[in-house]
């Protein structure tokens, strides 16, 4: 096992016995927030623990700032693929395919438009509608969660 798996697995025993007794309080701590002082916490004991079998001096920081920041973008990233989803589900497939080739994946519009059999201008529709839609999502996101600030 890697030490990465071993902190996944830290981390789930640790959501799993807490389970039971986590409330949630909608305005008071966000879920993220929660899980994300789980991971520290797990991972800074791993540390600790594997410098003091190395008979290492090691100094921590007990504030997330550094982490806080990795672990938001982590959670951009996972709240932009959910949108991404959603708008899958909105759209059909053709119309999802020309905006994930062309408007997210920035490939040629002649290319994609061979791929999917379909014209140029066509595929500059779909990028448009899905590119409106998204923004709507993703606007409902940032309004839901106002530290997200999540971007196209």
């Amino acid at each position: 096992k890697t030490e990465c798996e071993d902190l996944i697995l830290q981390v789930m025993l640790k959501c799993f016995n807490h389970a039971e007794t986590f409330v949630y309080r909608k305005g008071e701590v966000k879920f993220r927030t929660y899980f994300a002082q789980i991971v520290h916490s797990q991972a800074v004991d791993m540390i600790r623990k594997s410098a003091a079998q190395k008979n290492l001096h090691c100094e921590l920081p007990d504030n997330l700032d550094p982490f806080n920041e990795l672990f938001m973008e982590e959670w951009r990233k996972a709240v932009f693929e959910e949108a991404k989803t959603e708008l899958r589900l909105r759209v059909d497939e053709k119309t999802f395919m020309a905006f994930e080739l062309y408007g997210l994946q920035n490939r040629k519009v002649d290319t994609v438009a061979d791929i999917l059999e379909m014209t140029p201008n066509q595929i500059y529709v779909a990028k448009n509608r899905c590119l409106n839609i998204l923004q709507k999502i993703i606007q409902r996101h940032n309004e839901n969660d106002g530290e997200l600030h999540l971007e196209i």
